[in-house]
């Protein structure tokens, strides 16, 4: 253990956890619904849904993400739709819960998922309570993620029921250049027409009005937009559907149906995909071959 891992254990015992906890055992936590009630809530209502993961905390927190460098307008904007509350638009966070007495979803979470929430909640909880509002329920953003996060439930009828939001639709795909949402799998198999509007596969919120301006002089407001750049998704989600669309920030789901598919036992790169968390997952060949691919692209934003 060399002298950083030292101090970073020294602040986590003696800092971290105890102050952190004390702040958790103060203030009244917000209600999470859990991944099926939130799948439930998608499948039944025309809601958009807008996604709030570490990344998106990080960044209003004035940090990075995976995706994109710090950037305070989309802080400031992301903040402003954690805390808007429109009735067409489903808020979901993360629910840190690890405690299968206390939370539902903690009872299918993956050991490791549980000991980081441990480690992370304790670590961010004075700037969680100063976050999110004590007395509003939140959805659960993980809605994408049901592989890697959760354990004891049947991916497959999980990924069936998830394709139905997109059954019989015509969809259009907000991705980044490397995203490559369903190429090589059935994932959108069953749409009634596949479109594809392909912006920069990081700091996508660089070309945020160029690519809001596109999204809306060519999709038609009846087809269903399927968002996956990051978090420049969860600001375009609230936009469009404050212009009259339906919006899903569902990134990651594409991964997580890969690993579901190679029954992957941890986050591993996928070929000609990006995969954000995974070491040399952004080391993407630009040249594809898929001739459903190509055909399906209606707009290119460099």
């Amino acid at each position: 253990m060399d002298i950083s891992q030292i101090l970073r254990s020294l602040k986590w015992q003696l800092i971290e956890k105890p102050f952190g906890t004390l702040i958790l055992s103060l203030w009244h936590e917000p209600k999470v619904y859990d991944l099926f009630e939130t799948l439930d809530e998608l499948l039944s209502s025309n809601k958009s849904l807008c996604r709030f993961g570490n990344g998106e905390c990080d960044i209003i927190w004035g940090g990075k993400e995976g995706f994109q460098d710090p950037n305070k307008k989309l802080g400031e904007r992301l903040k402003a739709v954690l805390h808007s509350k429109q009735d067409n638009i489903m808020i979901a966070i993360n629910d840190y819960s690890y405690d299968e007495k206390k939370s539902k979803t903690a009872r299918y979470k993956r050991p490791r998922e549980k000991a980081f929430a441990y480690v992370w909640r304790r670590q961010h909880a004075l700037k969680f309570a100063r976050l999110l509002e004590s007395d509003r329920s939140y959805y659960e953003a993980n809605v994408s993620r049901p592989y890697t996060m959760f354990e004891g439930i049947d991916h497959g009828d999980y990924f069936a029921r998830l394709k139905k939001l997109w059954a019989d639709r015509d969809v259009y795909i907000v991705e980044g250049v490397k995203t490559r949402l369903g190429v090589g799998n059935d994932l959108f198999d069953n749409c009634k027409s596949l479109h594809r509007i392909i912006g920069p596969a990081e700091n996508a919120f660089d070309k945020y009005d160029v690519i809001l301006e596109r999204i809306v002089s060519i999709v038609p407001k009846s087809a269903l937009l399927i968002m996956a750049m990051g978090p420049t998704a969860t600001i375009l989600a609230y936009d469009l559907s404050q212009l009259g669309y339906r919006a899903i920030d569902i990134g990651h789901v594409d991964i997580e149906y890969e690993y579901f598919l190679r029954k992957a036992q941890d986050k591993i790169k996928i070929p000609g995909k990006y995969v954000n968390e995974v070491s040399g997952g952004a080391q993407v060949d630009e040249t594809i071959t898929d001739k459903a691919y190509s055909e399906s692209i209606v707009c290119r934003i460099d």
